[in-house]
């Protein structure tokens, strides 16, 4: 969140964003309870980040590691923690909850699940599906989905990357 400041601050002080672009206010807060994330003004959130933490809450939860089995019972959880966070952080109207997660077949299946349980509740998940309709991968056990933005780590994060078990370019 640190770094995130400092890049959009230098951006905004330098003019490389458009006019009326807000500055960059960061918080951390709790995601087994959204409340505790607030903007100091009290102002709402043009974007809530819930990155690398929910999969591994469901899982601690569950008192193992590895991941439950029942895919649609995981990803039924993890819409309802969505819900609650969106629903208990101040989100502005036109904000939006952005949820980062690892790529891991059983993550990725559980995640296709909440989506599918998120867009019938008439949530709108943009990303990385580009469309609304039901999930194309759901119907076979062995698809799953996710996403990568090519990124060579900084050499700090390369050896975690390594040691657990990830690419470093991504």
């Amino acid at each position: 969140l640190a770094m995130l400041h400092a890049v959009w601050s230098g951006l905004l002080s330098e003019g490389l964003l458009p006019e009326g672009s807000p500055s960059a206010v960061t918080s951390v807060g709790r995601a087994d309870d959204a409340r505790t994330v607030r903007d100091p003004a009290g102002a709402p959130w043009d974007v809530v980040l819930v990155c690398n933490v929910l999969t591994a809450v469901l899982r601690a939860e569950d008192g193992r590691f590895d991941a439950p089995r029942d895919e649609r019972a995981r990803g039924a959880r993890v819409a309802e923690r969505l819900e609650s966070i969106a629903r208990d952080a101040p989100l502005a109207d036109d904000g939006a909850l952005l949820l980062i997660e690892p790529a891991t077949r059983e993550d990725a299946r559980a995640l296709q699940w909440a989506r599918e349980s998120l867009g019938a509740k008439g949530l709108r998940v943009f990303a990385p599906c580009t469309h609304d309709g039901a999930c194309p991968l759901l119907g076979r056990e062995r698809d799953w989905c996710h996403d990568d933005v090519g990124v060579d780590l900084p050499e700090w994060l390369r050896d975690t990357a390594r040691g657990a078990g990830l690419r470093y370019q991504g």
